[in-house]
């Protein structure tokens, strides 16, 4: 689940509801992720102040788990997403920053459920109980010791 903030000193009117869909259905495009799986939050008109001047800029802000993880591939956003802000959205070059910033898939969760279980981490889970079974977690997660019975109820959020 990407998360794409916005960030804007234009104002509100600027941002319509079309206006919204695109830069999410680019986003999604260029990631490599499906629409209805992104989130995105557009903050406009912040005050800003860039390279001295308050002339319209922006700051977007991209979250994922595993396309946002290495220079090479942030590199191959970067050239997608850049004519997209400066085209449709019509910022000039100098004014867009676009941050990265890579997640682990136990770090997002979403319907009462973590992506992924994090090892020693607190189990977030309600329909995947067969992930915290005995030989489950001595086989792929730890050394192989003897674990007591776990109550399936109590690891459920």
């Amino acid at each position: 689940m990407p998360f794409i903030d916005l960030e804007s000193n234009l104002p509100e009117s600027t941002f319509s509801e079309k206006k919204k869909k695109k830069p999410c259905s680019k986003a999604a495009a260029v990631l490599g992720k499906p629409d209805e799986r992104m989130m995105l939050v557009v903050k406009p008109g912040l005050p800003r102040l860039m390279g001295g001047t308050c002339a319209p800029c922006v700051i977007l802000s991209v979250s994922a788990i595993g396309v946002t993880d290495t220079a090479e591939k942030n590199k191959e956003h970067v050239v997608n997403i850049f004519p997209f802000l400066t085209g449709e959205l019509v910022f000039t070059e100098d004014r867009v920053v676009i941050r990265f910033y890579p997640l682990e898939a136990h770090q997002v969760g979403k319907e009462r459920n973590c992506y992924e279980l994090p090892v020693g981490g607190t189990f977030c889970t309600r329909n995947f109980p067969h992930l915290f079974h005995n030989s489950y977690l001595r086989r792929e997660h730890t050394p192989a010791v003897d674990f007591p019975p776990l109550n399936w109820t109590s690891h459920t959020i």
